[in-house]
């Protein structure tokens, strides 16, 4: 049961995947007619790399990971320079070295990573010193990029007096029902 489970969720991931790709001509026209100072991107939309190339607008990368989980994936050619020595003993299981394989989508997510790693000159990073200051260390000298921690981002308390969780999909839509007509953040839940 747990496999299937696994599975359908994986299933989910990419239909979102190759959905949220569909995004890249408006948000590409986006960044055309706006010229926004700094382009902030997770991993997903890997394309965002070559508006950011042709209209010369920085990028940064935002990662939702820890900075331990950062410092782990980053490539094997930095991880074996050192840097995080005796930080981990964790290593990839079998379906999760999936992560390498193109999936439906039509590309890897590693290849997605790769993509949008490189180009950016900040990396913004969900920690901070206190928590895990050996780990944003260890990310920066493996990525060789600046590493902004972000905080822990703790979840907001509900409202009082708020019945309904805004975090279920009913919530969230309803809250987006009662919103201005405008975008002014398109996420996925990626990480």
């Amino acid at each position: 049961m747990r496999d299937h489970v696994a599975n359908s969720r994986e299933s989910h991931l990419i239909q979102y995947t190759i959905a949220y790709d569909l995004l890249q001509k408006p948000i590409n026209q986006f960044i055309a007619d706006r010229l926004p100072d700094w382009i902030i991107t997770d991993l997903a939309a890997h394309w965002v790399v070559e508006a950011g190339k042709e209209y010369d607008v920085p990028l940064v990368y935002f990662s939702v990971f820890s900075a331990a989980t950062r410092a782990f994936v980053s490539s094997a050619q930095n991880l074996s320079s050192g840097h995080t020595k005796g930080l981990s003993t964790v290593a990839f299981r079998g379906k999760e070295a999936g992560f390498y394989g193109v999936n439906d989508s039509g590309i890897s997510d590693a290849e997605r990573r790769a993509t949008i790693l490189s180009p950016c000159p900040v990396h913004a990073i969900r920690s901070c010193e206190e928590f895990e200051g050996e780990y944003l260390e260890a990310y920066k000298n493996n990525s060789g990029k600046l590493v902004i921690p972000t905080g822990l981002l703790p979840p907001e308390k509900p409202a009082k007096g708020v019945k309904r969780e805004v975090y279920t999909d009913d919530g969230i839509f309803e809250w987006l029902d009662k919103q201005k007509n405008q975008v002014s953040c398109v996420c996925r839940d990626w990480e």
